[in-house]
């Protein structure tokens, strides 16, 4: 697997240069994780597609939300927006593969909660029926770095990741400077 970089470009008006897309297929995910994990060997995670270390987005403890925007709005997100308090402290989440599609509202009953440092579900995701949209499928807090964030695709289609981000919200609060977004066409080739 590996996520399609499409070195095709079009010209607009004014004569820039502009990416035309950064595709996700059918079935595949993309995992964030801390550069300073201890779970996967570096020999691990160089034969791994589609992972990309990202330490702003991945240093959460287990009271801070994530969310998948598309468009600058949320599709999905991890945890209450506006509390503080610990909902996945010390835990893996894997989303049930019932669930298909993305909601801005967190359910605890949409997860599968695993023991902190379960790492062997990460980059593989399944699901029962065709998604409506991107979902998080994933979220590992556990012990020190290791902490994953998983994206999965089950729409049926390819997806075109330029215009989708995940956001890391420090202690529930929508407005701290210390929240941090990841823009997914960081990751074009031009």
């Amino acid at each position: 697997f590996e996520i399609g970089y499409i070195n095709i470009y079009s010209v607009s008006g004014g004569g820039s240069v502009e990416p035309e897309g950064l595709l996700l297929d059918d079935g595949e995910t993309i995992v964030l994780y801390n550069s300073s994990q201890a779970a996967f060997s570096s020999e691990e995670l160089e034969s791994k597609s589609g992972w990309y270390a990202n330490n702003d987005i991945c240093n959460f403890n287990g009271n801070d939300q994530i969310a998948l925007s598309n468009d600058g709005v949320v599709i999905d997100m991890v945890g209450v927006l506006g509390s503080s308090a610990d909902y996945a402290k010390d835990t893996t989440l894997v989303r049930n593969a019932s669930v298909s599609s993305p909601t801005e509202t967190y359910s605890a009953s949409e997860w599968t909660s695993l023991a902190k440092d379960t790492v062997s579900n990460v980059g593989n995701h399944t699901m029962d029926a065709v998604a409506s949209d991107l979902i998080i499928s994933e979220y590992v807090e556990g012990s020190g770095y290791n902490k994953f964030i998983e994206i999965y695709n089950g729409t049926g289609e390819a997806v075109d990741l330029v215009n989708y981000s995940v956001t890391l919200y420090v202690n529930g609060s929508a407005d701290s400077s210390s929240n941090k977004t990841f823009e997914f066409s960081s990751l074009l080739v031009i």
